[in-house]
């Protein structure tokens, strides 16, 4: 079986959804062939760890549909994943049906609130139910693809994460850390009222928030008006192993996702498992899928991302309780270790493709 993987969102490329494609390619050819085939209209970077063995351009998956199914044929193509629905249409999947090509899709909760119109919303489930195999990411985005495509079924394959030889660290640190894209959906807003209550309660510790993004500048404007510029600190621009290193050095990892009024919305948080992987316990937002990143009450806290004191409130037993640092961190790697790539069977969680 030869499985083409046809992307929008691919590393180099930042982000959750270009990670987790990323990890699926090679986690599936482990078991079979991959080609991956980038949507894009500039020629594209190239990483050596995820090659690409082509190209769509422009419109050719919507215009072209049969073309790109011939290509695909010919080079010994059998199953497609796309990992983003809104890189195909009804017409390119009946052109795939006719060529003998099984079609399956990545879904994670945002995207399927992006049509507005009802238009777009009957193409887009026009467009899901030609597929052979709806895949979710989390249950957070299977309860929304149910509410949002009644009658679709779906499969599930969770996001993992990468380990190795590296022990995590055992000490416990100092401070808080949240790493995200600067956007409102991310909760930073709402970490930097707990932080304030924190002080308020006589705590100063520490606060690191990396990332960067549309929110920046107003972030930055935000922690001056609210007196935190020598307790909170913004980074942009590291690398994995630099982001790594930072975790291992903090106390606790937070991060508040919401649900946002036009459907964004968190599928899944990959970097929940980052934080595990370090022996790091969360706060965490209780919105879409971040439910199944993290284990409520074992390795962190799950609160309402609007409630800026119960979040200061768990934060405050993770600064100040010893004990229970030490148990939630060494729950964190049991977590972390369910999510392994390396433990994980692709024929098992793809068994629907054959």
């Amino acid at each position: 079986m030869t499985i083409a993987v046809i992307a929008a969102d691919y590393p180099p490329v930042l982000g959750g959804i270009a990670r987790y494609t990323g990890d699926l390619v090679l986690f599936l050819a482990r078991k079979w062939t991959v080609r991956v085939y980038l949507r894009t209209d500039v020629e594209p970077t190239v990483w050596a760890a995820f090659p690409h063995a082509g190209c769509f351009r422009g419109r050719v998956l919507y215009d072209e549909p049969e073309a790109a199914a011939r290509q695909l044929v010919q080079d010994g193509v059998t199953h497609v994943l796309i990992n983003h629905i809104d890189l195909v249409g009804p017409r390119t999947l009946l052109a795939f049906r006719k060529a003998g090509l099984r079609s399956s899709v990545l879904l994670y909760g945002a995207d399927i609130n992006l049509a507005r119109t009802p238009r777009s919303h009957l193409r887009m489930y026009i467009t899901a139910a030609l597929m052979h195999h709806r895949i979710v990411i989390s249950e957070g985005t299977r309860a929304m693809v149910h509410r949002r495509l009644p009658g679709l079924t779906t499969r599930m394959v969770m996001p993992g994460i990468d380990v190795d030889d590296t022990a995590p660290a055992t000490e416990p640190g100092d401070g808080v850390i949240a790493i995200g894209r600067f956007v409102r959906r991310k909760g930073f807003d709402t970490l930097l009222d707990a932080a304030v209550l924190l002080r308020q309660q006589g705590l100063l510790p520490r606060f690191t928030l990396i990332g960067d993004g549309e929110d920046r500048a107003w972030l930055s404007q935000r922690v001056t008006e609210l007196g935190l510029d020598t307790t909170v600190r913004l980074r942009s621009g590291l690398s994995d192993e630099e982001i790594r290193a930072e975790l291992r050095t903090h106390r606790v990892f937070c991060l508040l996702p919401r649900s946002m009024g036009n459907g964004d919305v968190e599928g899944f948080g990959i970097v929940f498992l980052e934080a595990a992987r370090e022996g790091r316990p969360v706060v965490a937002g209780r919105s879409g899928g971040v439910p199944d990143a993290v284990a409520d009450q074992r390795n962190g806290f799950l609160v309402d991302p609007t409630n800026a004191a119960e979040a200061a409130e768990r934060l405050r037993q993770l600064l100040t309780d010893d004990a229970l640092w030490k148990r939630q961190s060494r729950e964190s790697i049991v977590w972390c270790n369910r999510f392994a790539w390396p433990h994980r069977d692709p024929a098992r969680e793809f068994s629907f493709f054959t």
